[in-house]
């Protein structure tokens, strides 16, 4: 198996995925005036983040 040397393919489909979960969790952090929940949410947004190579 050839290693993809082109990594905009990877980069295009994570921004798309970082879009999506802006989205919803932005909505949370909108609904939510609990600061224990907004950092509840931003350690969700941060796994999210998290690189799975």
């Amino acid at each position: 198996m050839t290693e993809i040397q082109d990594e905009s393919f990877y980069s295009c489909s994570f921004n798309r995925n970082q879009n999506l979960i802006d989205n919803i969790l932005g909505d949370s952090l909108e609904e939510s005036n609990n600061k224990d929940d907004k950092e509840v949410i931003k350690e969700k947004k941060d796994l999210f983040y998290t690189p799975l190579l």
